[in-house]
């Protein structure tokens, strides 16, 4: 699988943003996600979501220290607070969050569930959008080689986010 470098516009409520031809849009889930695609990849197929939570569903640091202990090391031991890539970008009048987790993918099935997944060599590639009311979480996990095809363009898509003016 080699990106084609071919974009199309999507858009949810408030934020344009392009993603590549090759992410296939599918419904919400639950009414909570705003939109949902599959990646393809050598690994098998990574799931991308988009989130919004009214209310706002946290801060990006305390997002992120979530997201850390949804992933377990080669050892079992949990992600510390240095593990993973978090970078921030200015954007006004937004603020991203960049988030790139890997390890055994531990996180609870359903919200509250006792059963959690229990997926090694995955990984987590997430955006917290700030600066347009609630924040926005776009967050895509699934097989670390399917994910590492899709890095570089899940960077540039996620500086292409834009708010959708007002009318």
């Amino acid at each position: 699988m080699t990106p084609s470098g071919k974009t199309r516009e999507e858009v949810v409520p408030g934020l344009n943003y392009k993603v590549p031809e090759e992410w296939t849009r599918k419904p919400g889930t639950s009414a909570m996600r705003l939109a949902e695609f599959t990646l393809p990849g050598p690994g098998g197929d990574a799931e991308l979501a988009v989130y919004r939570f009214a209310g706002g569903g946290g801060d990006a640091k305390s997002n992120v220290h979530r997201w850390r202990t949804q992933f377990a090391k080669s050892d079992g031991s949990p992600l510390g607070d240095n593990d993973g890539e978090v970078q921030e970008v200015s954007k006004p009048p937004l603020k991203l969050t960049l988030v790139d987790l890997s390890g055994t993918y531990i996180a609870q099935v359903t919200p509250g569930a006792s059963e959690r997944y229990n997926d090694p060599n995955y990984r987590m590639l997430a955006a917290i959008v700030e600066g347009a009311g609630d924040p926005y979480f776009f967050k895509a996990v699934g097989p670390e080689t399917t994910l590492a095809v899709w890095k570089p363009t899940f960077t540039t898509f996620a500086d292409a986010i834009t708010v959708v003016p007002a009318k």
